[in-house]
């Protein structure tokens, strides 16, 4: 017995049409660049040193950072 092949039919093809649009959508809703929101949390004075003309302050920051982006933020530690 032999199979009979099917040809494709509008239906199918605005299904997948359909499936595609809401693919695009959501990947570029969710995708979409946002800002990420930063918190100063506290500041710490570690030294003050006052070497006329040279003023010497050791700060230390706590930041919070909440990133709502599927990329990551990168960053180098301070020198």
């Amino acid at each position: 017995m032999a199979l009979r092949q099917r040809g494709w039919n509008w239906s199918s093809a605005l299904v997948g049409a359909a499936s595609a649009a809401a693919a695009t959508v959501v990947v570029v809703v969710l995708g979409r660049p946002r800002d990420a929101t930063f918190r100063l949390i506290s500041i710490t004075l570690s030294s003050f040193r006052l070497n006329l003309p040279l003023l010497d302050v050791d700060l230390t920051l706590t930041v919070l950072v909440t990133n709502p982006n599927l990329a990551p933020i990168h960053y180098a530690p301070a020198c």
